[in-house]
């Protein structure tokens, strides 16, 4: 068994968010294969104000961005998953 806090589906969402999906290399595919490698995806929402760690950020909009672009990726990469949001 493997548990992951982060799968390539916010790997990739980081990447979209980076070049809005204009970016020199198509993924994609790769990504939604990869995906069907999961068994199961666990989804936590952020319900913790964010705290200075020095690694991660701490801005509440870049959060929102990730979250919203998983929130349309999501349904899409792993439709045959049980999802826990």
């Amino acid at each position: 068994m493997l548990v992951l806090d982060r799968g390539v589906m916010d790997n990739y969402a980081y990447y979209l968010r980076a070049n809005g999906g204009a970016g020199p290399f198509d993924v994609g595919p790769l990504v939604a294969k990869w995906s069907e490698t999961y068994d199961m995806v666990v989804r936590l929402r952020a319900g913790i104000e964010l705290r200075e760690d020095g690694v991660r950020s701490t801005s509440d909009e870049f959060r929102d961005e990730i979250e919203s672009i998983l929130d349309e990726l999501l349904p899409v990469l792993v439709p045959q998953l049980e999802m826990e949001i």
